[in-house]
């Protein structure tokens, strides 16, 4: 702290350094109250509500079922858990594969929702997680709000789990590490979430009472009742006539043919507009769940939703998930995976018999990968930034700004390091002007185009000489490296980074951030058709369904984005998804195409190719690039179809792989460079 001396000798502090120092050294002061359990003693605070009676729900009411299981797997989709560090992400992975990590988290989101408080139970000294029923547990807090304990409450002896310590055998202690508690829907300074149904409780009931009674109604009408005047209009009829008729009506059905006298009228009860106003009453429920539970109602099925509305509500909906996921994540991370992590090389000593972490362990960022669905809304901010970008009149910072957007919105995280950042963009425009005053200065004019010009390089399709107007054309890349296409062994292809094996070079008035961005940009939304399954029959014979493409698709995002190398990438998708022998029918028998060991590697640079290609395409698009030459990789092990295709020069708007471009062939490792008349 700064300290000044006045004339008499006094110490002055400044009134910054005070504040500082107050705040430093203050503590909360605010309470909490709660609601004790008054039976058994000590187990914690009260419930808000009756969580069984959730449970019931769950279970007996359809509506209820559907729309807890909708916005489970809305939140969980299929997600994936990563780290910077090799071994904490091994760790991680085969953690959440032992653990059946996926289902116990379904089930804990579950209770989350449905009584609003879901419950985990830790064990990382044996790497074992399990859900709990919320119904007897119990929070155990200070005046202050801090968690003391966890209890869970048998209601009955348990001797297999005798403890002669503990003075109340029902009752399960838990310390707040061994606990994962998901509170949704909270109310500040309660110790536990509401849920979604329990404010939806009155809403629900009264929808389940409209339909039965609809349901009555139905029955009623299709068993005809009938309402019988008997007598005349100015004469009492006797009640014993009256009773002796409604015993004959019993015998009255289909096949009876009934005749009576004038004196007797029969006709159908009609109950008048009650149908309409009960089906009137149970869109109007409907309505309020799905305002209440906030789910669309177009994903509840109801169809007459202006289209506008609809939109409104799915982001909406977007948003929910996502910050439900945010809260999930918190949890995960700090209560599990980062003590998980901090254990395997970290003391432990023990605290009221279980052990806790003295060290730091493995250090790493733990990067939880969610699959949110619907991108309609970060498209459309994608579609305005780009705007910005490719205005040739924008400000410099400004177009570098929108880079970094366009990077946190489509959540490609670590581009902050390779984009450039808008603060430099003062000092990179003097840079560029200074450069460009040189070149323009008389004397070197003509060296620095010659230079140019002898840099360019002139490809000769294979077997004909280039035309009158190939001649004329210039590509815009720079050479490749020979020695990086050349001659390779598969060994060291595979040490190879993915920027080197699909030879990813700068173009110019482009950078690698540019070209990155649309690389990940086509990840994001490509469809993998040649590793798609569409059946059963494509899966037996070693395609992949959906959510195994899905794993693919984060594999070879992260590698793009790290620029790891081919095997890394290999290694990656061999333990993340489950290959098989790749097979095709030829007559009665089953030909293997290719061995589920090979697999990975032939994953791993195929699609790494193609989709480099890909994004160049989409950069070449971007700036009226036009056309496109085929280049490839010439050596002893280039196939026919390459070589017959090396040096040719194609429109970019007919480029297609396995046509025209790279790839054309499993292991491809050709490319492309953009020309320009």
């Amino acid at each position: 702290m700064e300290e000044k001396k006045n004339v008499k000798g006094i110490i002055a502090v400044s009134a910054e350094d005070k504040l500082r120092n107050i705040n430093v050294n203050q503590k909360f002061r605010s309470t909490v109250t709660d609601k004790k359990v008054t039976f058994p003693k000590g187990l914690g605070a009260a419930h808000p509500f009756d969580f069984e009676d959730m449970e019931k729900a769950l279970k007996k009411i359809g509506i209820v079922s559907g729309n807890i299981n909708k916005i489970k797997e809305a939140i969980v989709g299929d997600f994936t858990v990563s780290s910077d560090n090799e071994n904490a992400d091994s760790i991680l992975k085969d953690f959440v594969k032992n653990t059946n990590f996926t289902s116990v988290l379904r089930e804990w989101i579950k209770e989350g929702l449905t009584k609003g408080n879901g419950f985990m139970e830790i064990d990382l000294k044996n790497q074992r997680v399990k859900a709990v029923n919320a119904n007897n547990m119990y929070v155990k807090r200070n005046n202050k709000g801090k968690v003391l304990q966890y209890n869970q409450w048998n209601g009955k002896q348990d001797f297999t789990n005798y403890d002669r310590t503990n003075k109340n055998k029902k009752i399960i202690p838990f310390t707040p590490e061994r606990i994962a508690h998901l509170k949704l829907n909270k109310v500040a300074n309660e110790p536990y979430g509401i849920g979604i149904l329990y404010p939806n409780e009155r809403i629900i009931e009264g929808l389940v009472g409209k339909e039965e009674d609809a349901n009555k109604l139905i029955s009623r009408k299709a068993n005809a009742p009938l309402q019988v005047k008997i007598g005349k209009d100015d004469e009492v009829t006797d009640p014993e006539v009256i009773n002796q008729f409604k015993s004959s009506l019993q015998y009255m059905n289909n096949s009876t043919n009934w005749v009576t006298d004038k004196f007797v009228d029969m006709e159908v009860i009609d109950y008048g507009p009650l149908g309409e106003a009960l089906y009137r009453g149970i869109d109007h429920d409907l309505q309020m769940i799905s305002a209440g539970m906030e789910i669309p109602a177009v994903l509840m099925g109801q169809a007459n939703v202006p289209e506008g509305l609809a939109k409104v509500q799915l982001e909406n909906w977007q948003r929910k998930i996502m910050s439900i996921r945010k809260e999930i994540e918190s949890i995960i991370v700090n209560q599990i995976f980062k003590p998980l992590l901090s254990a395997q090389s970290g003391k432990t000593k023990k605290v009221k018999g279980f052990e806790q972490v003295e060290s730091d362990g493995l250090a790493g960022d733990i990067n939880f990968l969610w699959n949110l669905p619907g991108e309609e809304e970060k498209n459309k901010r994608v579609e305005q930034l780009n705007k910005i970008i490719q205005n040739p009149f924008m400000d410099e910072a400004l177009r570098r700004g929108a880079q970094l957007e366009v990077a946190r919105v489509l959540e490609l995280e670590g581009l902050d390091e390779v984009l450039p950042l808008p603060e430099d963009a003062e000092a990179d425009m003097e840079a560029e002007k200074k450069e460009q005053e040189e070149q323009e200065k008389p004397e070197k004019e003509d060296s620095v185009v010659k230079k140019k010009e002898k840099d360019i390089p002139q490809p000769e399709v294979p077997g004909a000489k280039p035309t009158a107007k190939a001649k004329q054309e210039k590509i815009i890349e720079k050479p490749i490296d020979k020695k990086l296409r050349e001659n390779l062994t598969n060994n060291e292809a595979a040490e190879m980074t993915i920027r080197e094996y699909v030879n990813i070079t700068e173009l110019e008035g482009f950078n690698y951030s540019d070209y990155l961005i649309k690389i990940l940009q086509k990840l994001k939304v490509d469809k993998f058709e040649d590793l798609l399954a569409k059946n059963d029959l494509d899966i037996a014979q070693g395609l992949l369904p959906k959510n195994e493409i899905e794993k693919l698709r984060i594999v070879l995002r992260e590698g793009f984005k790290k620029n790891k190398t081919i095997r890394q990438i290999e290694k990656e998708i061999s333990e993340t998804i489950p290959l098989k022998d790749r097979t095709k029918e030829v007559g009665d028998t089953t030909k293997v195409t290719a061995k589920a060991e090979s697999r990975p590697n032939m994953i791993a640079r195929t699609e790494t190719v193609r989709l480099s290609n890909e994004g160049l395409k989409s950069l070449y698009e971007e700036n009226n690039v036009k056309k496109y030459q085929y280049l490839a990789a010439i050596d002893d092990r280039t196939s026919e179809i390459c070589e017959s295709l090396n040096g040719r020069i194609f429109k970019l708007k007919d480029g297609q792989p396995g046509v025209n471009m790279p790839p054309m062939h499993v292991n491809c490792r050709s490319t492309i460079i953009g020309v320009v008349e």
